[in-house]
């Protein structure tokens, strides 16, 4: 079954990559370029982004909620941002994003190549179903959820309520765990079990792909993550190094030998970063040589939970009992 999935996936991307390069392929031609200018002045234009990025604010905002966007932020970045940041999320980004939207409406103007060739009827009909394509997918949703669901106000709080399966904030885990967990300390509870599986590497990125497309990938994927995308990235920059020649501008001018030093120096202040922060944690964490590096490479303990962690927690917590 696993296997049959892998290749109907592998069957699928095949026939999308070769669908897509057909549809590509028409702007190679004679032509190629006024159905390039639909394609770029109707589907990827500002008009179909701020609907989009209109429903999406408000989403996020009133129906996912600003609070817990909150909790997500700060479970990312460690902190809280400042309270000017919601409010900007729950008024001034969406009426920004709905006037502009307006604005772009009542100034419309039907599309002319180099200002100069003006589109048939069927042009700007195929440029309009181009927009459309992207534009319609959200209220053709919305009303396809709301016909699915029975009643009036009831249906309606539904669909604008998160759904109770979302991956817990860490807020509402420590909340979780102040209801169930015992105050004991960490060797108490994990010989009693207290504590859910804890997945690193791969297979915690496994679970996190899973939480939010809905499925596991094939497990070819997990292998790309472990072995060929590193040995890639790794021969491509090791072939960058030995193949690495000076730059000349316009292949005629050499720049002198300061220049060179401000470009390696532009270079090593980002690739810098990354040794020097693993050689102060080092130097900063205590233990032996073995115990800081075991220390350092395992994941924190205050890492948002996957889902199936949260289910192995409530699992343990939990009693079988009915919702009464």
């Amino acid at each position: 079954c696993v296997v049959l999935c892998c290749i109907q996936h592998v069957v699928y991307i095949v026939l999308h990559c070769i669908v897509l390069y057909l549809t590509c392929a028409v702007c190679f031609l004679q032509g190629g370029m006024y159905v390039f200018q639909l394609f770029d002045y109707y589907a990827a234009s500002g008009m179909c982004l701020l609907f989009m990025a209109i429903f999406e604010t408000v989403c996020i905002a009133w129906v996912y909620g600003a609070d817990r966007f909150y909790d997500n932020i700060e479970d990312m970045i460690g902190y809280r941002p400042g309270p000017y940041i919601k409010y900007c999320w729950m008024f001034f980004t969406p009426a920004t994003c709905i006037g502009t939207f307006a604005f772009s409406i009542i100034k419309y103007t039907p599309l002319k190549y180099n200002n100069e060739y003006v589109y048939p009827w069927w042009g700007y009909f195929v440029g309009w179903l181009l927009a459309l394509s992207s534009i319609m997918c959200i209220p053709f949703w919305i009303a396809l959820q709301d016909g699915h669901h029975p009643g009036n106000a009831e249906r309606v709080q539904l669909l604008v309520t998160p759904a109770d399966d979302l991956p817990k904030t860490k807020r509402e885990q420590q909340d979780l765990l102040a209801i169930f967990a015992p105050e004991e300390d960490d060797a108490t509870a994990n010989k009693r079990g207290y504590l859910p599986r804890r997945t690193a590497g791969a297979d915690r990125f496994y679970d996190n792909i899973e939480d939010m497309i809905g499925y596991r990938p094939g497990p070819y994927i997990k292998y790309c993550w472990m072995f060929f995308t590193p040995a890639t990235c790794i021969g491509t920059f090791a072939f960058s190094i030995i193949k690495y020649t000076p730059l000349k501008y316009n292949n005629e001018y050499v720049y002198p030998w300061w220049g060179y030093f401000v470009g390696w120096l532009l270079a090593l202040s980002s690739i810098m970063c990354i040794p020097f922060w693993m050689l102060y944690k080092m130097a900063t964490t205590q233990g032996t040589l073995r115990e800081r590096v075991q220390l350092l490479v395992t994941p924190a303990d205050d890492l948002p939970k996957t889902k199936r962690e949260q289910q192995d927690l409530l699992a343990i917590f939990a009693p079988e009992e009915d919702d009464a």
